[in-house]
């Protein structure tokens, strides 16, 4: 019985930790597309992609761990 919740546990735990990944790649992604299209000097450039990765972090943490 305990192996039977502890495997739900680790996949409920995987599908969450793959839905956090997809959520921050599209945020890294976004980032990139926006910045590589406004054609922007390189420091601002890691500066904004960088933030958007922190945003896809925040964002996904948010909508999977509540």
């Amino acid at each position: 019985m305990g192996f039977v919740l502890l495997k739900e546990t680790l996949d409920n735990i995987a599908v969450q930790v793959i839905t956090l990944l997809l959520i921050i790649g599209a945020f890294i992604v976004t980032g990139y597309l926006l910045v590589w299209k406004l054609k922007i000097y390189k420091q601002i450039k890691n500066f904004i992609a960088g933030l958007f990765a922190l945003v896809g972090i925040y964002v996904g943490y948010l909508f999977v761990f509540t």
